[in-house]
């Protein structure tokens, strides 16, 4: 349940978070809850002309969905979103447990990558930028160990049991959707050899179909097309977490364009 509420309505010990564009306060009868909220969510750091007070049972999953329900005029993929060092945009798309929020993780913790979105990817379709979407990344079960077989490194802290908050993991502010690489992840098990191939900007828009809402949005499967293209696309099956980061470190320290048979372990994140 949610309802709308004057700046001047809250009080000052009320905590104010911001996904998206969307300013919201958390009513819920659970003070644990309420606190690990206030390590998960990033806080508003604008004035907001509208505040939603929505009313929560305890249910994270819930509240998040619920303000993705709030957002309109957008595009929405079921992607993570990253900025290299260097000022490479990557989306990474895929439909669930394909790896997505494991590779920007460690991304993320090794190399010091920014997150705009941990697994759902927001494109203000009027203004054509990236809007930054700050979930907690959550963690399936066997990610810590992975990631610490693989990089030698563990997130820290964990909230709820399952979830790390981005703290000083998230790229604050909006950016151009002119993304420099796009890739599909398609469902990596264990053993099965990592393949690349090169897709068009059509292809890898048909490959997002069915893991976004590009079909409900007017002129979004051009809108995508064109945003992509300003990169190259590739999609991705099979591979280790190394394999995959070896790949993305690679793709976006080259910059001649290459054929997928000149792909090989440039960096051993092993």
């Amino acid at each position: 349940m949610q309802r709308t509420i004057r700046p001047d309505e809250l009080s000052a010990s009320q905590p104010l978070y911001r996904l998206g564009r969307i300013s919201f306060v958390v009513k819920s009868a659970d003070a644990g809850f309420q606190n690990e909220l206030a390590r998960l969510l990033p806080a508003c750091r604008v004035a907001p002309e509208v505040i939603y007070e929505i009313e929560s049972d305890g249910n994270f999953r819930q509240l998040v969905g619920e303000i993705l329900g709030l957002q309109s005029e957008y595009l929405w993929l079921s992607a993570a979103c990253v900025v290299s060092p260097a000022g490479h945009k990557v989306l990474i798309s895929g439909n669930s447990s394909a790896g997505k929020s494991t590779t920007v993780l460690a991304l993320a913790l090794r190399y010091g990558w920014k997150v705009l979105a941990e697994d759902l990817t927001c494109i203000d379709l009027h203004t054509g930028r990236i809007i930054s979407f700050a979930t907690p990344f959550s963690l399936k079960k066997g990610t810590v160990e992975l990631l610490q077989e693989t990089i030698s490194m563990v997130p820290e802290p964990v909230a709820l049991g399952e979830w790390v908050p981005q703290s000083d993991l998230h790229a604050h502010g909006e950016y151009g959707s002119n993304l420099d690489l796009s890739l599909y992840f398609g469902t990596a098990r264990h053993g099965e050899p990592m393949q690349v191939s090169v897709c068009s900007p059509g292809e890898y828009v048909r490959l997002l179909l069915p893991c976004s809402n590009l079909i409900h949005c007017a002129h979004g499967p051009d809108k995508l097309a064109e945003y992509v293209s300003s990169g190259t696309c590739y999609r991705v099956s099979g591979g280790s977490l190394s394999e995959r980061l070896n790949l993305i470190l690679e793709l976006t320290h080259r910059s001649r364009s290459m054929d997928t048979s000149e792909i090989g372990g440039a960096a051993d994140v092993g």
